[in-house]
């Protein structure tokens, strides 16, 4: 039962709240009110989806309310208790971007029992139900305007439209997949039986007695061979093992006697080349002696190289010192004593310019035209404010007509032209007297220009006179320092010609040294060619003494030799011999183990075609045994849903015409498999089709029946039943038929009832909650809902 349904942004509802009880439940209201909605929402609360949404009537955007304003996304809470007793609440939410979230919770304890997937939401929904989409929407739900789906289905295929309602497609399924196993296991037996026939004739299977017999004797001579071999190693590993220890002997010899050849040949070497020094030395003197005299002279070249190093190092300094005092006696006798003798004459020439001239003179007279032109300028201002006056006062007078412009007397135009008169010559008068201002400012300025530039220039050379002094010293200076840079210079180099006369003495000694080293290393290299000699007649006594040590026999190395190969070339052919009979071996091995592998199949094929053919029986009587599955379920079926629709007909039907409605099955017999089809009783007792014979009302009465029966029969551990608007066609007398049937009568067949209906007159089958839904479409506003009526007993 389905107890309560919670609607957010969908389609039309805003916000909507809707509680169920068990009997009858309606919405009522007129076309466009979201009705539909609610029982789509249902729908979708349950399996993700609706049948407009899924046959793409309408889109997954379509659904998010879009008017009076645009919503980002659409909730559903729904509240049903399953046929476990059990209440459960689903929430779905379905966004802009077409997410679709969900979850599934245990209402008494909110344990969430599956979310957010969406399938995997429909799925745990469908268990809960014992009901899977499809069913639902054929069986419980009957939309709007498909009350009478089961006629629009064409004839031919409403048997396997109910079948798959039944689950019987799956049965039908699984038969003909049976009787196609059945085939294939056939056309196996039939292709095992034709390789049985051809192994049956196969040679190889006949010659395995004597293959295993040749095997055995192989076998044996192969050990016998082995046995051979295994014998002859030790006398080869013995006789292996005398060859090397007389090959070692013969190399020791030839190693020996080499070594005496070459030593000789070293001894009348050595002997030549002390032959060839011809020099006499002390007896008593030995290599040791010689060795310290020249490591002693060796020492004392190297101190004197490192005096040289010293002494050269100190030339160097004084010899860049030289250089320094060079360069510097050359800047001042060149450079610095004629650029200060320059400069003094220089000063000397400025001094008897200024004999005639005084700074302090042009000073005073430079103050004094300053102080003249700021005089004239203040004339000059004066006149001219003098002047704007009276320009002032001629244009006043212009514009005055009998009254005098500064005190407001009385003025004649004769008086007024005296003293217009009168202004102007004052006017021209300083107008002349300022031009004769400004030349004067003019020329006083020329002069005082030249003045300063005269001044500036007296003062620069007055400021280069007062360096006389210094530069009269700096000379004097630069005199005395050319002087001491000579003396420096003269010392340097005195000291320089000493110490090259050093260094020249020093490489005198190093010379005499080396001449004596050479001479002790010449003695040096005889010493050693003299104990060389010795040591090399020395080992060519003990190389005598050990050849004389060593007896070999070629003759008997010879023989051994000669008996190892012999034994070698028998071992050879005895592996050789083992080696094929192993590849004869192996041959027969494998051609007795694919042999044996064809008697194994041939065997195996017998066994196979038995129990294909067992397999194939089996089949068969399975294949036969769901057919009659088949046929008895839609027989309990068709029984089943004719017994409840005999039930509520005279219910539903308010007149005398026909009696009954039933499910009938036409066409069927001879190998063909008949169709469905709803037929109505007269009151004869003939039944005839609804389809071509029945009248709307009587048409639609009919096919109520027969979803009421479906949903009964169908969904009978659900006992739930939705009608949208199932009053299409039905007459007045009809329609309140149907209102006590919906009220009275169906709800002991059925547990729920949810109507949708815009007819007032079914206002009467509400048992449950009656609601009111209205909408102002022309303003794009929500639906309102309105409770009319609820149950007695909640």
């Amino acid at each position: 039962m389905i107890t309560s349904l919670r609607l957010l942004n969908w389609k039309c509802h805003a916000k909507t709240e809707l509680k169920f009880s068990s009997g009858t439940n309606a919405l009522i209201g007129i076309m466009g009110s979201g009705k539909t909605a609610v029982m789509n929402a249902v729908t979708f609360a349950l399996y993700g989806t609706f049948p407009d949404l899924q046959q793409r009537k309408i889109r997954l955007g379509d659904i998010i309310m879009n008017k009076p304003k645009e919503q980002k996304y659409a909730d559903i809470e729904l509240d049903f208790i399953a046929p476990d007793s059990q209440e459960y609440t689903v929430k779905r939410r379905l966004t802009r971007d077409k997410t679709l979230l969900s979850e599934l919770r245990l209402k008494m304890t909110n344990q969430l029992l599956e979310g957010p997937n969406s399938e995997k939401v429909t799925e745990y929904i469908e268990h809960l139900l014992r009901m899977e989409y499809e069913l639902f929407t054929r069986a419980v739900y009957a939309e709007q305007n498909q009350l009478d789906y089961f006629l629009e289905i064409p004839k031919g295929d409403r048997i396997n439209k109910i079948d798959q309602l039944l689950r019987l497609d799956r049965v039908e399924t699984a038969r003909k997949g049976i009787g196609g196993i059945a085939n294939q296991l056939q056309e196996r037996k039939v292709a095992r039986e034709l390789l049985l026939r051809e192994l049956e004739k196969d040679e190889n299977i006949l010659k395995i007695p004597q293959l295993e017999k040749e095997l055995l004797s192989l076998s044996n001579e192969q050990k016998d061979k082995m046995k051979a071999l295994e014998e002859l190693e030790p006398k080869l590993i013995q006789l292996e093992k005398e060859i090397d220890r007389l090959k070692q002997q013969a190399t020791q010899l030839q190693i020996l006697q080499e070594r005496n050849r070459s030593l000789s040949y070293q001894i009348d070497e050595l002997t030549g080349e002390i032959n060839a020094y011809n020099i006499e030395i002390d007896p008593d003197l030995t290599l040791e002696h010689v060795n310290d005299q020249i490591v002693g002279l060796t020492s004392e070249i190297d101190e004197l190289k490192k005096q040289i190093k010293i002494q050269r190092q100190m030339l160097q300094s004084l010899t860049s010192d030289v250089n320094k005092f060079t360069s510097q006696i050359l800047y001042f006798g060149e450079n610095e004593i004629p650029r200060t003798k320059k400069e003094i004459a220089a000063r000397v020439e400025l001094r008897e310019k200024l004999k005639n001239s005084s700074s302090k003179e042009l000073a005073k007279e430079v103050e004094r035209l300053t102080d003249n032109i700021q005089g004239l300028i203040g004339e000059l201002e004066s006149n001219r404010t003098l002047f704007e006056t009276l320009k002032d006062g001629v244009t006043s007078l212009q514009k005055a007509k009998a009254e005098c412009p500064t005190c407001n007397a009385p003025l004649p135009s004769a008086i007024k032209e005296k003293l217009i008169a009168q202004k102007t010559i004052q006017i021209e008068t300083l107008q002349y007297k300022i031009n004769e201002l400004k030349n004067q400012i003019i020329g006083a300025k020329e002069q005082l220009f030249a003045l300063q530039s005269e001044f500036s220039a007296i003062e620069k050379i007055e400021e280069k006179l007062s360096e006389l002094p210094e530069l009269e010293l700096s000379l004097q200076k630069a005199n005395n320092e050319l002087s001491s840079l000579a003396v420096l210079k003269a010392q340097k180099l005195n000291e320089t010609d000493k110490i090259e006369q050093e260094i020249e003495k020093v490489e005198n000694s190093i010379e005499s040294k080396q001449k004596e080293i050479q001479n002790l290393t010449h003695i040096e290299n005889f010493l050693k060619l003299k104990l060389k000699l010795k040591d090399r007649k020395s080992e060519l006594e003990k190389t005598l003494e050990q050849i004389s040590q060593i007896e070999f026999d070629e003759v008997a190395f010879s023989k051994i030799q000669m008996q190892f190969r012999k034994l070698i070339e028998l071992e050879q052919q005895l592996k050789t011999e083992v080696n094929s009979m192993e590849k004869l071996l192996t041959a027969k091995k494998e051609l007795l183990k694919r042999s044996l592998g064809l008697k194994s199949t041939l065997e195996r094929y017998r066994l196979e075609t038995n129990q294909l053919a067992a397999s194939i029986d089996s089949l068969l009587v399975i294949q036969k045994a769901l057919e009659c599955t088949q046929t008895a379920l839609r027989e309990r079926f068709v029984e089943a849903t004719n017994e409840v629709m005999d039930e509520i007909w005279h219910y539903l039907y308010p007149y005398e015409d026909f009696t009954s409605v039933r499910l009938a099955v036409e066409n069927e017999g001879r190998g063909r498999k008949g169709d469905y089809i709803l037929q109505l009783r007269d009151r004869n007792g003939r039944w005839t089709n609804v389809e071509g014979s029945a009248s709307g009302g009587e048409r639609a009465t009919a096919c109520l029946a027969l979803r009421i029966a479906f949903a009964l029969v169908l969904a009978q551990n659900l006992s739930w039943l939705v009608l949208d608007e199932p009053t299409h066609n039905l007459d007045i007398n009809a329609i309140e038929d149907l209102a006590t049937t919906l009220r009275d009568h169906l709800p002991k067949l059925v547990n729920q009832i949810l109507l949708i209906t815009h007819e007032e007159a079914l206002e009467s089958a509400v048992s449950g909650y009656l609601y009111k839904l209205d909408r102002n479409k022309d303003f794009d506003e929500p639906t309102r809902t309105t409770l009319l009526t609820m149950p007695e007993v909640i």
